[in-house]
C-alpha cells in the first residue's frame, strides 16, 4: 500500500487532490486507518487516476466521472458519446466563428465541397510568371515596405518554406492557383481560403508577396500575415516531381532485436514532448493505419484501415529509421519507457514532408498486449 503523499507522486498530482476526489467519492483510498484517519491507495488505483485526468481534460463534470468510473460499459458508451456530439457541435460554432471573421474582413471564404472546387478551377486564369519554385524569405512586417530581405521576420512554423505553382493551375498538395490568387484547401476546417498574390521585382530578384488569410493567423491577432517568397526556378513541375523533399532509402538493413513485434498506435502528436500516456487512446480513422509489425530480417508491415476491411502494406526498417520506397522517405523512430511501459514514437512524413519538407505529426506506438509478458520475460 501507498501513502497518500507517495501516491500524489506516483500519479504525478497533489494530496489535496486526492482529499478532494474522496470527500466527493470519485476516488477513495483502498484502505483508511480507522485509529489516525491515513489513507492508503494501491498502486492499481494509478490507472483510476489516469482516467479521472483523462476526462478531466476532455471537460467531464466530477458527477460524469463518477457515473464513467462506476458505470457499466453501455453507461461509459453513452458519456462519451454525449461528450464527442458536444465537442462536434463545438468545432461547428467555431468555424461559423471563423467563416464570420473571415467575413468582417471582407474575404470571399468558402466551404470546400467538389462542386465549390470545381467552379472555382472553372474559372482559372493563366499567370505564366509564378510558374516554378518560390523559397519563403521572411514576414512583411505591418505596414512596411520591401525593403530586403533582411529586414523580414523569420518563419513561426506556420508558413510553408517552399511554394510551387504548377501548370494550369494543377493542384498539388493542398493547394492550387488562378491568377493573383493561392487557393488552400483546408479540410480540417472544411474551408477554401484565398491568398491573393503579387509578383514584383527587387535588385534583379523575382519575388511574390503573399498574403496569407489562414484560420491559424485569424486565431492569432485576427490581422492578415503578408508573407514574402522568392523566386528560385521557373520549372513546370507536375505532381510527381513537386514531391521535392524526398529521402534516400537505398539504406543498409541493420537490425534492431527491440523493434521486433507487433505495435499497436495509441497516440498521434504534434511533437514527441507533447505525448502524455494518461491521454485517451487514439481512434485512427479511415486511410489510416494502426498497428506495425515487424520481423528479424528488416521487413516492416503496416496494417491500414480501408473501406473493406483491413490491408497489411510492407515497407522496411533499418536501425533507428522506417523506410517507406513508395513515397520514398525515411522516418526516424526512438524508444522510451514511461512508468514502467515502453514505447516507440516515429515521425510521420505525410504530404507537409514531401512537399514543404514540414514534419507536423508523430505517431506513439505501445507493444501488442498479447506480446507484452512474453517481451518482457524474453529481456529479463
Amino acid at each position: 500500500m501507498l501513502k497518500i503523499k507517495e501516491f500524489a507522486k506516483l500519479c504525478g498530482t497533489s494530496t489535496f487532490t486526492l482529499r478532494y476526489y474522496d470527500e466527493h467519492e470519485v476516488l477513495c483510498p483502498h484502505e483508511t486507518d480507522p485509529a489516525t484517519g491515513y489513507r492508503y491507495y494501491h498502486p492499481d488505483q494509478q490507472k483510476d487516476m489516469e482516467t479521472i485526468l483523462t476526462l478531466k481534460g476532455l471537460g467531464f463534470s466530477l458527477d460524469d466521472i463518477k457515473r464513467y468510473l462506476y458505470g457499466s460499459i453501455q453507461i461509459r458508451r453513452e458519456l462519451l458519446g454525449q461528450k464527442k456530439k458536444e465537442i462536434e457541435y463545438q468545432m461547428h460554432c467555431a468555424k461559423e466563428q471563423i467563416r464570420t471573421i473571415h467575413a468582417l474582413c471582407g474575404q470571399d471564404i468558402l466551404s470546400v465541397s467538389e462542386e465549390t472546387v470545381r467552379e472555382v478551377k472553372n474559372r482559372f486564369e493563366d499567370d505564366p510568371e509564378v510558374l516554378g519554385r518560390w523559397d519563403f524569405c521572411g514576414i512583411l512586417p505591418d505596414g512596411c515596405d520591401f525593403t530586403g530581405e533582411d529586414a523580414l521576420s523569420e518563419n513561426t512554423g506556420i508558413f510553408p518554406p517552399v511554394l510551387l505553382f504548377l501548370p494550369d493551375g494543377m493542384e498539388y498538395w493542398v493547394f492550387f492557383w488562378s491568377r493573383g490568387i493561392l487557393y488552400h484547401v483546408n479540410r480540417s476546417t472544411n474551408l477554401l481560403i484565398p491568398n491573393p498574390y503579387r509578383i514584383f521585382e527587387y535588385q534583379g530578384q523575382t519575388y511574390l508577396r503573399l498574403t496569407w488569410l489562414s484560420e491559424e493567423i485569424l486565431y492569432q491577432d485576427g490581422r492578415e500575415v503578408v508573407c514574402i517568397y522568392r523566386k528560385t526556378d521557373s520549372r513546370r513541375y507536375d505532381h510527381n516531381s513537386a514531391m521535392i523533399f524526398r529521402d534516400d532509402t537505398d539504406l543498409p538493413f541493420v537490425p534492431d532485436e527491440r523493434l521486433v513485434g507487433t505495435w499497436d498506435v495509441c497516440r498521434f502528436v504534434r511533437k514527441p514532448e507533447d505525448f502524455d500516456p494518461r491521454q485517451l487512446p487514439a481512434t485512427p480513422a479511415r486511410g489510416m493505419f494502426d498497428r506495425i509489425r515487424c520481423t528479424e530480417d528488416g521487413r516492416r508491415f503496416v496494417r491500414c484501415i480501408t473501406p473493406i476491411g483491413y490491408q497489411e502494406v510492407e515497407h522496411r526498417y533499418t536501425r533507428g529509421l522506417f523506410i517507406n520506397n513508395y513515397s520514398p522517405t525515411t522516418e526516424h523512430y526512438e524508444f522510451r519507457e514511461i512508468r514502467g511501459t515502453e514505447y516507440l514514437i516515429a515521425e510521420c512524413k505525410t504530404g507537409d514532408y514531401l512537399f514543404a519538407g514540414l514534419i507536423n505529426i508523430y505517431c506513439v506506438f505501445r507493444r501488442a498486449e498479447d506480446e507484452t509478458d512474453a517481451h518482457r520475460s524474453k529481456n529479463k
